[in-house]
C-alpha cells in the first residue's frame, strides 16, 4: 500500500484525542436528532407542512434518533476504527440533513446550518483531503438543491447567496477544525515528550542520589526522616526502617540539627552515628526558604575525607621525592667516582681500600633507590594488549639468561597451554618479570643446590583466568613479613631497597592484573593472574 493511500485512511489526531472528539459529534448527533423531535412532534410544523411531508419528516427523525443512539453506543464501546465510525456517522448526518432540508422546504428553513458542526468535526476526524471532499460535497449538493427549488420557484432567487456562505461556512469550519486538531496533536506530542524527559530525568537523580558516597536524608520540620539514600543508611548503622523518627533513628545527628536551626552554624565535629560504622560531619540545608520546609542532610564520611587527604598528599610526596632524587644523582655520582679513583690509588692501606669499597657499595645501593624512585614518579600508562604467555616466557628467558650470564637449565619454563594468553602490556609484564627473577636468584638460592627458577603460565585452576609464576627453590618468605612485603622500602636484606616489589604489585594494578605470593613447602611462588584477552584479539 501506498504512503498516500495510508494518509487517506489514517486519522489525523491520536486515538484517545480522537475517541473523546467523536464522542462529542454523537452528542451533537443527538442534540440535532431531538431538535427535529421538537419540530415534527410538537405542533410548531403541523400547519406548515403537509401531511406527506410531515409524516416523511417523524419516519427521518426516528430513523435519525436510532441511528444517533446507535452510533453514540459503538463510541462508548470503543469498537472499530475511530475513523470507520467517524465517517459513516458523518455521511448519515450529510444524508439526513440535506433530506430533512428537502422535506422542510430548503435553506430559508435555517437545517443547512446544522451541517457546520458536522463538517467541523470532520476536520478534526478525518484526514485533510477527505474532510474537504465532504465539505465540496456538502457544498455542491446544497447549492444544487437550492438552485431546484429556485427554478421550481419554491424559493425566491436571493436565497442563492446565503446557500454559498453557507457553503464557505462549511469549508472554513472544516480547515478550522484540521488547524485546532493538529495544534492539539502538536501539544499533546510536545507533552507526552516532556513528560517522558521529565520521568527519565527523575529516575535518573534519584540513580545518582542513590548511588552518592555521601549519605543523603531528608527531615521535616517534625523531625521525621522521610527518606535516606544507601550510603546514610549504610553511615546511621542500617537501621531495619529507612523513615521514622530522628530521635529513635540517630539521636546524635538530631543534636547537631537542632543546633544548626538555633544559630544557623553547623558544629563541624565527627559524629558516630552507630557502632562499627565510620564517624560523619553533618551538613545541612532546607529546601525552601519557609522555616518549616523539610531539611536536606548531608552525611560526609571522614574516613573518605581522610583517604582523600592521604592521597593528595601522597601525590605531593611522591613529586617532592622525584625531585629530590633527581637533585642527589650529582653529588651521589661525585662520591661514587671519587671512591673509584681513592680504590686505585698505590698508597692506600687495606683499611682506608675497605673504607672505599663500603662507599661504592652503599653509593651503588642509593643509585638504586632512587632510579626505583623516579621510575614510580615517571611511570607512564599501561597498554595492555593480547600476550601469547608461552612464546614470550621463552624470548624473555633468553634475554634473561643472556643478561646475567646463566647456564642453560637455569629457568625452566612449564606452559600448561600453548595458546594460553593475557591482556597486559609486555613492557611492563617485562619489569615485573624481570624484577622477580632477579629476587628469585638473589633470595631463592636453596641452600647448596644452587639457584633454580621456574616460571609456569596457564589457567588459574585449568578453567580460570590467565596466570604466571615464578617459582624458586629457597627458604621463602617468614609468615611475620608475608603481610608487609608488598609494601614501599620494606626489605630484609641489608642491600635490598624495598621497592621492587611495590612497583611490580603498582604495575600489576595498572593493568587490571594481581601480583600475589603463595608461599609452598619448598621454596616461594609469586603469581600474576591478568585478564583474557576478549576473543578474536
Amino acid at each position: 500500500m501506498r504512503r498516500n493511500d495510508i494518509d487517506w485512511l489514517a486519522s489525523p489526531a491520536d486515538d484517545q484525542t480522537a475517541w473523546q472528539a467523536l464522542d462529542y459529534l454523537n452528542l451533537y448527533r443527538c442534540f440535532v436528532a431531538l431538535l427535529f423531535s421538537g419540530l415534527f412532534f410538537t405542533p410548531l410544523m403541523q400547519d406548515a407542512l403537509a401531511p406527506n411531508a410531515l409524516l416523511s419528516g417523524r419516519v427521518l427523525t426516528g430513523v435519525y434518533i436510532l441511528v444517533g443512539g446507535l452510533l453514540l453506543a459503538l463510541g462508548r464501546y470503543r469498537g472499530g476504527a475511530v475513523v470507520i465510525q467517524a465517517g459513516c456517522g458523518i455521511a448519515f448526518d450529510l444524508l439526513g440533513t440535506f433530506a430533512m432540508l428537502y422535506i422542510i422546504g430548503g435553506i430559508g428553513s435555517g437545517v443547512g446550518v446544522l451541517l457546520v458542526g458536522t463538517t467541523g468535526a470532520a476536520g478534526v476526524l478525518l484526514p485533510v483531503r477527505v474532510s474537504l471532499s465532504i465539505a465540496a460535497g456538502a457544498t455542491l449538493v446544497l447549492l444544487w438543491q437550492t438552485t431546484v427549488n429556485v427554478i421550481q420557484g419554491i424559493e425566491p432567487f436571493a436565497v442563492i447567496a446565503p446557500a454559498g456562505m453557507l457553503g464557505a461556512a462549511y469549508f472554513a469550519t472544516t480547515l478550522l477544525g484540521h488547524y485546532l486538531a493538529r495544534r492539539a496533536r502538536e501539544s499533546q506530542r510536545l507533552a507526552r515528550q516532556q513528560s517522558v524527559d521529565l520521568a527519565q530525568l527523575a529516575e535518573f537523580n534519584e540513580l545518582i542520589v542513590a548511588r552518592m558516597r555521601t549519605g543523603i536524608l531528608i527531615v521535616g520540620h517534625d523531625n521525621l526522616a522521610h527518606a535516606m539514600n544507601e550510603a546514610a543508611w549504610y553511615l546511621m548503622g542500617m537501621p531495619q526502617q529507612r523513615s521514622g523518627p530522628l530521635d529513635a533513628l540517630a539521636p546524635e545527628l538530631l543534636d547537631s540539627l537542632e543546633h544548626w536551626r538555633k544559630t544557623a552554624r553547623h558544629l563541624n565535629q565527627p559524629i558516630a552515628l552507630a557502632p562499627a560504622v565510620p564517624e560523619v560531619v553533618p551538613r545541612f540545608a532546607r529546601l525552601s526558604a519557609n522555616e518549616y520546609a523539610e531539611t536536606l542532610v548531608f552525611l560526609e564520611d571522614t574516613s573518605m575525607i581522610s583517604r582523600r587527604a592521604q592521597e593528595l598528599t601522597l601525590t605531593s610526596l611522591g613529586r617532592l621525592s622525584a625531585s629530590i632524587a633527581h637533585e642527589i644523582r650529582n653529588p651521589l655520582a661525585a662520591i661514587s667516582h671519587s671512591a673509584q679513583l681513592l680504590a686505585e690509588a698505590e698508597s692506600l692501606t687495606p683499611p682506608d681500600r675497605r673504607l672505599s669499597q663500603i662507599i661504592s657499595r652503599h653509593c651503588a645501593r642509593m643509585n638504586d633507590i632512587i632510579e626505583n624512585v623516579l621510575q614510580i614518579a615517571r611511570q607512564e600508562p599501561s597498554r595492555p594488549e593480547a600476550v601469547r604467555l608461552g612464546d614470550w616466557l621463552q624470548q624473555f628467558v633468553k634475554d634473561f639468561s643472556h643478561h646475567h650470564e646463566l647456564g642453560e637449565h637455569a629457568i625452566e619454563v612449564r606452559v600448561d597451554n600453548p595458546d594460553v594468553a593475557g591482556l597486559i602490556d609486555p613492557g611492563h609484564l617485562q619489569q615485573v618479570m624481570w624484577n622477580l627473577c632477579q629476587n628469585a636468584f638473589k633470595y631463592g638460592h636453596g641452600g647448596a643446590k644452587g639457584a633454580r627458577v621456574t616460571l609456569s603460565a596457564g589457567y588459574l585452576n585449568g578453567d580460570g583466568g590467565p596466570i604466571i609464576d615464578v617459582i624458586d627453590q629457597g627458604e621463602g618468605i617468614p609468615e611475620k613479613d608475608r603481610k608487609r612485603i608488598f609494601q614501599p622500602f620494606f626489605t630484609s636484606s641489608r642491600d635490598g631497597t624495598g621497592l621492587g616489589l611495590y612497583i611490580c604489585q603498582q604495575l600489576c594494578a595498572s593493568n587490571q592484573a594481581e601480583l600475589e605470593y603463595i608461599p609452598a613447602a619448598n621454596g616461594s611462588t609469586f603469581r600474576i593472574s591478568m585478564a583474557a584477552p576478549p576473543p578474536g584479539a
